[in-house]
């Protein structure tokens, strides 16, 4: 085997050192330690949101009206009970919440997974430092393959939250578009009789 560049072993030897540095575990043991601290803020608008969403529902709760009149073409493709707008609210409201509560609880799994990360990246590198051919050859793959494992699981949760606030947003986009149709349908009526 031929012996590795000089300045590859020097950067391996410098990465090896920073990996294990003061800061490294500071941050480390930040990540740990604070299961809400970052996410918090991400999901304030959650009750805000909700809230909001209940009110809108007083208001409307006074008259409630049918958007069967403006079905689209194709049918309704979210709106589960178009025969009531105050039911269409109450359906954009659980499905936000729904969509919320995957995000609370999909983030704090991203969190452990990602956290789990720099460990097992002082281990590869240490390995390719340290070890042996034999080592690199038998557990440099596992090390890696576990990397890749948390950071497939990462996205898929990811994707997972990203798919929820989706179906919130097409479900909001069709009432949007319904309700706006049925303000000109109700309107036209009240037009004709002044």
């Amino acid at each position: 085997m031929s012996e590795p560049d000089a300045n590859v072993v020097a950067n391996l030897h410098k990465a090896l050192i920073n990996s294990n540095s003061g800061n490294d575990k500071n941050e480390t043991a930040l990540l740990m330690m604070s299961p809400s601290m970052n996410w918090a803020e991400f999901l304030t608008p959650a009750p805000m949101t909700i809230a909001l969403l209940g009110q809108l529902m007083l208001i409307a709760g006074e008259k409630d009206f049918s958007l069967e009149q403006q079905r689209p073409a194709k049918g309704f493709q979210f709106i589960q009970h178009p025969e009531s707008f105050r039911a269409c609210l109450v359906q954009v409201s659980n499905t936000g919440w729904r969509a919320f509560n995957e995000a609370h609880k999909n983030m704090d799994a991203i969190r452990l997974y990602s956290a789990q990360v720099p460990d097992q990246v002082k281990k590869v590198v240490r390995t390719l430092i340290k070890g042996s051919d034999e080592d690199v050859k038998d557990f440099l793959p596992i090390e890696l393959r576990k990397i890749e494992r948390n950071s497939t699981e990462c996205l898929r949760l990811a994707e997972a939250v990203e798919s929820k606030f989706e179906s919130v947003m097409d479900l909001t986009g069709e009432l949007l578009e319904v309700s706006s149709s049925a303000r000109g349908y109700y309107q036209k009526p009240k037009k004709k009789s002044k």
